[in-house]
């Protein structure tokens, strides 16, 4: 993969991102408060999945009806889907 291919897919991230108050409502649930944040936000955003190499960080989200999943799944899943 060429890096303008790369920086293309981000632009692309970026074009579809929206702003999100987080408001800090049942904090703390993970140990983690970095953690905290980011499912907060996948919170916000209804969002039914956090991509992260460290699933084992995010537990408990599924308690939240997000499912964390590393990026290789991920991508697997989206490859499937369509």
């Amino acid at each position: 993969m060429h890096p303008n291919d790369v920086f293309g897919y981000l632009r692309y991230l970026a074009a579809q991102a929206s702003l999100h108050d987080i408001h800090y409502l049942w904090r703390p649930f993970l140990n983690d408060p970095d953690d905290d944040m980011v499912l907060e936000l996948a919170v916000a955003a209804g969002c039914p999945y956090i991509v992260t190499h460290n699933i084992g960080d995010f537990r408990r989200t599924s308690e939240l009806g997000i499912t964390a999943i590393k990026p290789r799944d991920f991508l697997n899943l989206i490859r499937s889907s369509t």
